[in-house]
């Protein structure tokens, strides 16, 4: 299997979920959930809160997965061959005021820690990352 590759899919989950990829749609919903910790899994796209799945969709989720599944056949490496493929985040976004006389009539700010895995049977590979990104609406 191909390390070097399961360890980027991990860096890329990481960020397509805090960049361009991230709907407005998306965050909207990710703004709704309080502390605890949010599972995306996309070898069965599905999405957790605390270990309960849950009915609410996420346009990124399907996203990232449609990619890594597209990635990993690019890759030839067989799906069969992972075992685990998710992303684990702990803090949500929040918004907060614009500055004033500013044209900006939204801000969210979205500062997470984000644990994304790809687990085979033979070894884990993983990244931890803190995200800032912050998202303006006009």
């Amino acid at each position: 299997m191909r390390r070097k590759r399961l360890k980027h899919y991990t860096d890329i989950f990481c960020d397509m979920f805090t960049g361009w990829r991230l709907s407005n749609e998306d965050i909207k919903t990710l703004q709704n959930f309080e502390n605890g910790e949010l599972c995306l899994d996309f070898l069965n796209e599905k999405l957790y809160f605390n270990n309960d799945e849950l009915r609410e969709e996420l346009y990124i989720l399907k996203e990232i997965s449609a990619w890594f599944k597209e990635n990993l056949q690019k890759d030839n490496i067989e799906i069969s061959k992972i075992q685990k493929a998710f992303l684990l985040m702990d803090s949500f976004p929040k918004e907060c005021e614009p500055k004033p006389k500013s044209r900006t009539k939204r801000i969210v700010q979205m500062n997470v820690n984000l644990i994304a895995v790809v687990q085979t049977d033979e070894k884990e590979y993983r990244t931890e990352k803190r995200a800032k990104s912050e998202y303006r609406y006009l």
